[in-house]
């Protein structure tokens, strides 16, 4: 069936599912950098950020198959730190955030604290402005991890204490206070 036969009927969740699969394959949101690539820019994030954001631990990157949405997200937030040579040294962050979005949207990750990881990790994206309005920026993203996170239950004792994570409650620290200092521009 072509895509536009499939749209001439749609059920319930086949437009979405059709464009979330063009989506994947418009971004190629599945291909990894080089492993190289990989190493260096999860190494810029762990040296970094990590101090101020413990969200991430090595052992989310050095288990056999790793979440390929968190590698891409770690790879965006390496490469904000570690630019590559060229006229453009934005381009390849910009790609890989078009991955990670994309990546998102199809509900590609299916465990949700590692979402929750990669969505607090795209809270460094802030590549315009302030004074341009737009959806892709950290402001967005925090707020929308936050949700996430509520969603979760990680606001309470009780929930927060049934995912075996310790990342758990430092995810939920650090939602409290960049929620703290995103807002007053620090």
């Amino acid at each position: 069936m072509s895509p536009q036969a499939s749209l001439v009927n749609p059920t319930v969740g086949n437009v979405s599912d059709l464009v979330n699969r063009q989506l994947l394959e418009a971004t190629a949101a599945t291909t990894l950098p080089p492993p190289l690539m990989v190493e260096a820019l999860t190494e810029a994030f762990f040296m970094h950020l990590h101090p101020r954001m413990p969200i991430v631990d090595r052992a989310d990157v050095e288990v056999a198959a790793p979440s390929i949405v968190l590698i891409q997200a770690l790879c965006m937030v390496g490469s904000l730190i570690r630019h590559p040579k060229g006229s453009s040294p934005l381009a390849e962050t910009e790609l890989l955030y078009a991955k990670v979005k994309a990546l998102l949207q199809a509900g590609v990750e299916k465990d949700n604290l590692t979402t929750l990881k990669a969505l607090c990790l795209f809270s460094c994206w802030n590549v315009t402005p302030p004074s341009v309005v737009s959806l892709d920026c950290a402001w967005f993203w925090l707020g929308a991890t936050i949700r996430f996170a509520l969603h979760m239950g990680l606001h309470q004792e009780s929930t927060v204490s049934k995912y075996q994570s310790p990342a758990a409650r430092r995810i939920a620290w650090y939602l409290f206070a960049s929620a703290k200092y995103l807002p007053s521009g620090r």
